[in-house]
């Protein structure tokens, strides 16, 4: 009897460690976020209506990303969030800094002639762009419509964004 005792209070103990490590781990991680999240920058808030996300598929580095939204402005997104070399680090990408500016092209040029992604992509044949709508995901390799959006507001998304440490 005093085994079973032992054996429910040993288990309670550990039961009550297991829920104080993932309850101050989660608090960890999320003031870490905050502490990221919360400093100034040049992006306010991420928009979400965007029509089209854009970045380059062949990535050897965080990859700037382009977002095109409805009302003809797009968002290319330069910088992002980075930890100090050899650090522990908790953070998930998040971009920092962006150049905003405006478009006149038929997005649907661009949506008409891309495939969907059905299956994963295969990481030793990378397609050059990926695309993403707000439901679908979509591969593009030399694709003129996108060569010509690119061109006309002068974007090269082959290009790697910045570390920003701060």
């Amino acid at each position: 009897m005093k085994k079973v005792v032992k054996t429910i209070i040993i288990i309670m103990i550990v039961l009550a460690l297991l829920v104080a490590v993932l309850y101050f781990g989660e608090l960890f991680i999320k003031s870490h976020q905050n502490k990221y999240a919360n400093k100034s920058s040049n992006i306010t808030e991420n928009r979400v209506d965007y029509v089209l996300k854009i970045t380059h598929g062949k990535k050897n580095c965080v990859p700037v990303e382009l977002n095109l939204y409805s009302d003809n402005t797009y968002e290319l997104y330069t910088d992002y969030y980075a930890c100090k070399p050899f650090q522990t680090c908790l953070l998930m990408l998040k971009y920092s800094k962006s150049i905003k500016g405006t478009y006149k092209y038929d997005l649907n040029k661009i949506i008409n002639s891309i495939e969907e992604v059905k299956t994963g992509i295969d990481k030793n044949n990378l397609p050059e762009y990926e695309l993403y709508t707000q439901d679908y995901s979509y591969i593009a390799n030399n694709n003129q419509y996108l060569d010509e959006l690119l061109k006309q507001i002068d974007v090269d998304l082959k290009q790697c964004a910045n570390a920003n440490y701060n």
